[in-house]
């Protein structure tokens, strides 16, 4: 499959440690494993760092017409990526997993030795947790870390809600926007697995207020179509137009 119309936006922060030396390695393996795809890293300048702000930054940089969001700090197999992206032509939004491999901070550091081009058949994965969502299509149901979308589905809902601050929410806002412009018949889950690589985690992205300020938005979203709709207006006009 050729990645010449793909743009991989990536949400990034370095931070001199575990984050940058995962992103390192999994650059490399998005080069060489996804020829042409153009990788769009994006910024975030607030305090804390915000992931909605940091996906809208690389969606502005990105000049191809399908959208991989994935964080940095993901691995996938590429071949359940292809024919996940092939579901665009049927879906408005995909979700290209449903298990998530928790990578233990021992297993971790064994793949980042490893080849970059490893299938991940041959990831080492004993003793690491693994979350499965298989048939669940709801927000809050593990719809964060990665999706695929069209741009033109992106825009219309105006991106990611930057109102969300630090680490958690967004995805449950973003998937709620596009069940209420699409229709949830519209979005669909696949049955793969991601492994997510090991990192510490700064206090700041998940202090107790900023979740329950996040957790209240969210809220607010739930089963009011005012809300949701004032929510992708203001997206729009603050992110593309």
């Amino acid at each position: 499959m050729k990645f010449d119309n793909i743009s991989l936006l990536v949400p990034y922060k370095p931070d001199g440690s575990y984050r940058q030396k995962n992103w390192e390695w999994i650059k490399k393996r998005h080069e060489i494993l996804m020829p042409g795809v153009e990788i769009c890293i994006g910024d975030s300048t607030t305090q804390p760092y915000s992931r909605a702000q940091s996906i809208n930054s690389a969606a502005k940089k990105a000049t191809r017409e399908i959208f991989i969001i994935a964080d940095a700090d993901l691995v996938f197999d590429i071949k359940e990526l292809e024919k996940a992206i092939e579901l665009l032509d049927k879906y408005y939004f995909v979700l290209p997993f449903s298990k998530l491999v928790k990578m233990t901070e021992g297993k971790t550091e064994k793949l980042l030795t490893d080849n970059f081009a490893i299938k991940t058949d041959d990831i080492d994965i004993e003793g690491c947790k693994i979350a499965d969502k298989t048939g669940c299509m709801s927000p809050g149901a593990m719809t964060g870390g990665m999706c695929i979308i069209k741009r033109e589905t992106f825009e219309n809902i105006g991106g990611y809600d930057e109102r969300i601050k630090g680490w958690g929410g967004e995805d449950n806002i973003f998937f709620i926007s596009i069940r209420y412009m699409y229709g949830l018949e519209n979005m669909v889950r696949t049955e793969s697995t991601i492994w997510h690589l090991f990192h510490r985690y700064s206090t700041n992205y998940k202090s107790e207020e900023l979740r329950n300020k996040n957790i209240d938005l969210i809220k607010s979203m739930y089963g009011s179509e005012e809300s949701i709709l004032n929510s992708i207006i203001e997206n729009k006009k603050n992110n593309f137009y």
